[in-house]
C-alpha cells in the first residue's frame, strides 16, 4: 500500500462547513439533472470565500488486492463495509483485509462459478450482484446469498439468462435477460414479488451507463471536488466513481482499488534546505530565528514570514547562504535584547546588538580557563536577578553572572548525580528554583539560599524512578518540563508519557506525580516537546500532534489533532511567531501550524464510523461452552481515511460491574484466555483516524458457561462429601479415642492392682523409716536372689517369703481376699475377655514380684507369662497401648507415687524399691512421666 498526497489544482474555494456529499452516480437521476448539480455546485464554490486550503490524498490497496481477479466495481453495505465485485465473487474490505464472500452449500443459488458481471446495493443497503447468469440477493448481516428468479422459474417452467440488475426508485430492483426481458421485484421480498414488467426497457437502463459517469463531490469541509480537479490514477477514464458515507471517493483502475480521501490543509510548509529544524525563537522584533540540526546557517524570518538573511560569524545579516561559526542548538534573548546562541561543540555565543542593525558577537568556551565548563549547551534561561543560565549536555548548569558586561563571571554549579548523565531541558521557577530533565532523572537545584550553597553541593535534589514506588517518576528518561499558568509542573520523557507533579513543595526530598500515559488512554508514551496554548497543552510525539486539557478524564480529554504523513517532528520545542501560528521542526524542515485552526477543524461534528465484529460473530451475544471458555475477536472501526491511525480500547466487566478500561493502541484484535462463569459484559470502542474518541462503543454479552464442577448441584455434592469425609474423620477420630481411653483405663486398673499388691506388701513387711532395704545382686543367670523362675514357669519362693506367708494371719488372708474382688472388678470394668486376663494377670504378678528389680527384661516376662515376646508386645499394645517395657516404667513410676504420698522413705530409697539402679535417671524419669520432681510431688500429696 502506498499513499500519494495532492494538493488543489485549481484551487476551489469552501463553502461553508454543513456536512453534505453529492454522489453523481445515483442511477435513478437523469444524466442532464446531473450535469445541472454539479454546474450549481461548481458555482457555489467559486461564490464562498476561502477558509481552509482543501488537499487531498490518493491510496492504492494493492497489498490486500493483489490476489483478487479482475476487480469490477465497488459499494458500502448498510453496515459501512466496501463491497468489490470480481470474477471471484464478493470480497469485503474492513480497512485492514478482504474477506472472499461465494455462495455456499446452504445458499440454494445454483451456481457454478462465481464471476460477477454487475453488481448494485439497494436502498436497504443489501448487495445484489449477478453471477453466473443468475440475479442473486447478498443478506449483508447474515452473508446468505438468494436465488431471486429460482421460485418464479420454477413456477413458469422458464429459464432466464440474466445480463443486467439495475437500482430503481424506492425498493424496486430491475433485472434484464440476454432477451431483453426486464423483471422488477420488491428488495424487501424478491421471491414472492418477482414479476415481468413492461414500464422500463432495457434501452432504458442501459441508457444511464455512458462513459465516462459525471461525478461532482462536496466534502465536510465545504469544498467541490470533481474529476478536473483530482489528479489519480485513470481518474479521468475510470467509467464509475463510487462515494462512500464518508466522503472517500473509490473506484477500481486496472488491478487496482483506488481510494480518495479529501481533507483541509492543516499547516504551511517551510524548507530549510531538507535539513531537520534544531531551534527557533522569536525576538522582541517579531524576527524568528531558525537554526538546522546538521548545517551551520542560522536563518532570520521578518514577522511577514519572509526571509531576512543569514548570521554571518561576524554578526552581520547577508541574504546569501552562510555557516555560522558552529552548529547552533539553542537561542535566547535575554530581557535587555541580547541573543544568546548555545552550540555544539564550539561552547556559547553571545551577540550584543549595535544600533545598524548588526551584532557584536562574543564567544565563551571550556577551552578558556574560568570561561564556560562545557562546550556542549543545550538549553539557555534566565533567572529573576538577570543571570544567565546555560546547560552543558554532560555537566549540567553553569551561572553566568553580570551576563552584559564585558568579562562575565562563570560559575559552575555540580549536579551532584553518581554515574554518566545527559542533561535535556532546564527551567526556571519563579518561586526559586531550577528543574532539569536529565536522562538520569529531574534534578531540583534549591536557589532560595544564593549561589555559594549550590556550588558546594547543597541544595540539590535528585529524583529518580522508582519501579517499587506508583508515585515516583516513572522513566529515567526525560525529554522535557514546563510549568503551566495553572502553576502545574509537568514532566515528559521519552518512554513513559507524562509526569504531574502533586507535591506543592519542589524542594522536597521525595516528590510526588501523578502518571499519564497509554494505560490511561494517553495518545503516546513518547513525548519529544510540549507548549501550552490557551490552557490546553500540545504535546509533540514521534508524528503526531496531541492536544491535551490536562482538566479533563482521559481519553476524550487527549486526542490527536494531526499526523505527518511522511516524517517525523524533531525534538525542538515549539515557537509561536508573530501571526500566532506555531513553528514546529520537523526531519526535513520546519512547518507553521495554527492551533486554533486545529482545534476549530476537530469541533466539526465526527462522522459515524462503526465499530464491527470481524470474526464472524453474528449478533450481540457470544455463548462460551463450558469446555473451551477463550474467546480471540478482531473488529474494526470502518473510518477508510487511514486505519492504521484507529485505536482501540475494551473493557470486560463482570456481573458485579468490575472491570476497567484497557487501551490497545492500533491493535484491532483481543484474547481472553480462561474465563470464569458467569456473565459478561464486552465492551470495544474506538478513534477515528485523526485520534477523536467516538461514540461507537460495540456492547457484547459473553456467557461462560460452568463446568461440571461449578453447577450448583455439583456444589452441593461436593459440599456433601465434604461433610461425609469429616464425618468419617471424626467418627475415626473418635473411636481411636475410645480405644486409647479404654487402653488407659485399663492400664490404670492393673496398676492399681498392682500398687494394691505392693501395698498389701508393704504393710505386712513394715521397714524403718529412713532405713534403706538392702538390695540382693542378681545370679549369674540374671535372676534375683528374692526368686527363681523355674524351667516351667512357677515361682518358687525364697526362706524369708515363706516364712512370711507362713506368719500371714487372718486379716492378711482378708486383703487378699479384697484384692481379688477389686480385680475382678477392674476386668469387668473393662470387658477383659478371660484368655487376655490370665495373660495380663501373669504379666501384674511377673512385675509384682521383679518391680524392684532393675535387671529385668521383656524375655522374662513373656517366659512368666507363657506367650512369646512378640505375642506379649502385640497383646499389650492391643489392650493398654503401651509396649512391655513401658508397663514396667508406668507400674514403677506408680508404685512410686504411692512411697512418696504414704512413706517417709527418702527418694533414693524408693528408687531402688521401684527397680531404678540410678537416683538421678529416677528423678528425670519420673519427671517426664509426672511433670514435677519426686521431692516436689511429696510436697504436692
Amino acid at each position: 500500500m502506498f499513499t500519494t498526497p495532492y494538493t488543489l489544482h485549481p484551487p476551489h474555494s469552501s463553502l461553508p462547513t454543513t456536512h453534505y456529499s453529492l454522489l453523481t452516480t445515483h442511477y435513478s437521476l437523469p444524466t442532464n439533472l446531473k450535469y445541472l448539480l454539479i454546474l450549481i455546485a461548481l458555482f457555489l464554490s467559486v461564490a464562498a470565500p476561502a477558509k481552509v486550503g482543501p488537499t487531498y490524498r490518493v491510496r492504492t490497496y494493492e497489498n490486500v488486492t493483489g490476489e483478487i481477479l479482475d476487480m469490477r466495481r465497488v459499494t458500502q453495505d448498510r453496515d459501512g463495509y466496501i463491497w468489490v465485485s470480481s470474477s471471484d465473487g464478493l470480497y469485503r474490505f474492513n480497512g485492514y483485509k478482504m474477506q472472499n464472500v461465494k455462495p455456499g452449500p446452504y445458499d440454494d443459488t445454483d451456481v457454478t462459478s462465481y464471476n460477477i458481471r454487475k453488481m448494485v446495493r439497494d436502498k436497504d443497503g443489501d448487495i445484489w450482484c449477478v453471477m453466473n447468469n443468475k440475479a442473486l440477493k447478498l443478506d449483508v448481516t447474515t452473508l446468505r446469498f438468494t436465488n431471486v428468479m429460482k421460485a418464479y422459474e420454477a413456477k413458469t417452467g422458464q429459464h432466464n439468462t440474466i445480463r443486467d440488475i439495475n437500482v430503481g426508485h424506492q425498493h424496486t430492483i430491475y433485472i434484464t435477460t440476454k432477451d431483453e426481458k426486464v423483471f422488477a421485484c420488491d428488495t424487501r421480498n424478491p421471491s414472492a414479488t418477482i414479476n415481468l414488467t413492461r414500464s422500463v426497457t432495457a434501452a432504458q437502463l442501459r441508457q444511464q451507463y455512458k462513459r465516462p459517469m459525471p461525478f461532482a463531490l462536496r466534502d465536510r469541509y465545504g469544498n467541490i471536488w470533481t474529476r478536473e480537479n483530482i489528479t489519480a490514477p485513470g481518474i479521468k477514464d475510470v467509467h464509475e466513481i463510487f462515494c462512500d458515507n464518508q466522503d472517500n471517493a473509490w473506484y477500481v483502475w486496472g488491478r487496482d482499488l483506488v481510494k480518495i480521501s479529501f481533507r483541509p490543509e492543516l499547516f504551511t510548509a517551510l524548507n530549510t534546505g531538507g535539513d531537520a529544524m534544531r531551534w527557533a525563537t522569536l525576538d522582541r522584533d517579531g524576527r524568528l530565528w531558525v537554526s538546522t540540526r546538521y548545517t551551520a546557517p542560522l536563518a532570520i524570518y521578518t514577522p511577514q514570514n519572509t526571509l531576512l538573511g543569514y548570521l554571518t560569524p561576524q554578526g552581520t545579516i547577508t541574504q546569501a547562504v552562510t555557516p555560522f561559526s558552529a552548529r547552533v542548538y539553542v537561542t535566547f534573548q535575554d530581557s535587555k535584547g541580547y541573543i544568546w546562541l548555545g552550540t555544539k561543540p564550539n561552547g556559547l555565543y553571545r551577540l550584543t546588538p549595535r544600533p545598524n542593525g548588526t551584532y557584536t558577537v562574543d564567544h565563551y568556551s571550556a577551552d578558556t580557563p574560568g570561561q564556560l565548563h562545557d562546550n556542549q549547551i543545550i538549553d539557555i534561561l534566565e533567572d529573576n536577578e538577570g543571570r544567565i543560565w546555560a546547560t552543558g549536555f554532560s555537566r549540567g548548569l553553569c551561572c553566568i553572572a553580570e551576563p552584559h558586561s564585558a568579562r562575565p563571571r562563570f560559575t559552575p554549579v555540580s549536579a551532584n548525580v553518581d554515574g554518566e548523565v545527559k542533561f535535556r531541558h532546564s527551567i526556571y521557577l519563579s518561586r526559586g528554583a531550577i528543574l532539569s530533565a536529565t536522562s538520569q532523572g529531574l534534578i531540583v537545584y534549591d536557589m532560595r539560599h544564593g549561589l555559594r550553597p549550590l556550588t558546594q553541593g547543597q541544595g540539590i535534589h535528585h529524583h529518580t524512578a522508582d519501579i517499587k514506588s506508583k508515585t515516583s517518576l516513572q522513566s529515567m528518561a526525560l525529554k522535557t518540563v514546563i510549568e503551566t499558568t495553572a502553576g502545574d509542573i509537568i514532566v515528559c520523557s521519552r518512554d513513559a508519557g507524562i509526569d504531574i507533579m502533586q507535591s506543592k513543595d519542589v524542594w522536597a526530598d521525595n516528590l510526588i506525580f501523578k502518571h499519564i500515559n497509554k494505560e490511561n488512554g494517553f495518545p503516546s508514551d513518547y513525548i519529544k516537546a510540549i507548549v501550552e496554548h490557551k490552557g490546553h497543552l500540545w504535546v509533540t510525539s514521534q508524528n503526531k500532534l496531541i492536544e491535551w486539557d490536562p482538566t479533563g478524564s482521559l481519553p476524550e480529554s487527549a486526542e490527536v489533532r494531526m499526523t505527518l504523513e511522511k516524517n517525523d517532528f524533531s525534538e525542538s520545542t515549539p515557537c509561536q511567531r508573530a501571526d500566532g501560528n506555531y513553528v514546529y521542526g520537523t526531519a526535513d524542515g520546519y512547518i507553521a501550524i495554527s492551533l486554533d485552526t486545529l482545534s476549530a477543524i476537530n469541533c466539526i461534528e465526527p462522522q459515524t464510523y462503526p465499530l464491527v465484529i470481524t470474526s464472524g460473530v453474528v449478533g450481540d451475544t457470544i455463548v462460551l461452552e463450558s469446555d473451551n471458555r477463550s474467546l480471540n475477536l478482531t473488529f474494526s472501526t470502518l473510518d477508510y481515511d487511514d486505519p492504521e491511525r484507529i485505536l482501540y480500547a475494551v473493557r470486560l466487566t463482570d456481573e458485579d460491574g468490575r472491570g476497567e478500561w484497557r487501551f490497545l493502541g492500533n491493535t484491532h484484535d483481543i484474547s481472553l484466555a480462561h474465563l470464569g462463569k458467569g456473565e459478561y459484559t464486552l465492551e470495544l470502542r474506538s478513534t477515528d483516524c485523526t485520534g477523536r474518541w467516538l461514540d461507537n462503543t460495540r456492547r457484547i454479552t459473553v456467557i461462560a458457561k460452568p463446568q461440571l464442577s461449578e453447577t450448583w448441584w455439583m456444589r452441593m455434592i461436593n459440599i456433601l462429601l465434604v461433610a461425609m469425609a469429616l464425618a468419617a474423620v471424626w467418627l475415626v477420630r473418635r473411636y481411636i479415642m475410645n480405644i486409647r481411653r479404654q487402653q488407659r483405663e485399663t492400664l490404670d486398673a492393673y496398676m492399681q492392682l498392682v500398687n494394691a499388691k505392693g501395698h498389701l506388701h508393704d504393710t505386712a513387711a513394715p521397714h524403718t523409716p529412713g532405713t534403706a532395704e538392702p538390695r540382693t545382686a542378681g545370679t549369674a543367670d540374671g535372676k534375683t536372689a528374692d526368686e527363681t523362675l523355674t524351667a516351667s514357669g512357677e515361682t518358687t519362693a525364697t526362706p524369708e517369703t515363706n516364712t512370711e506367708t507362713e506368719n500371714a494371719d487372718d486379716k492378711d488372708m482378708l486383703a487378699i481376699q479384697e484384692e481379688e474382688r477389686t480385680r475382678q472388678q477392674m476386668v469387668e470394668r473393662v470387658k477383659m475377655e478371660p484368655q487376655n486376663d490370665a495373660m495380663i494377670k501373669k504379666v501384674v504378678e511377673f512385675i509384682e514380684l521383679h518391680i524392684s528389680n532393675s535387671d529385668i527384661d521383656v524375655d522374662q516376662m513373656a517366659y512368666y507369662a507363657a506367650v512369646s515376646r512378640s505375642q506379649l508386645n502385640h497383646k499389650l499394645k492391643q489392650l493398654m497401648g503401651v509396649t512391655p517395657s513401658e508397663m514396667i516404667r508406668e507400674a514403677r513410676i506408680k508404685r512410686a507415687c504411692m512411697f512418696l504420698k504414704e512413706t517417709t522413705l527418702s527418694v533414693n530409697e524408693i528408687a531402688y524399691r521401684c527397680g531404678f539402679s540410678d537416683p538421678k535417671y529416677f528423678s528425670k524419669a519420673f519427671k517426664a512421666s509426672t511433670g514435677c520432681s519426686p521431692t516436689a510431688y511429696r510436697v504436692k500429696y
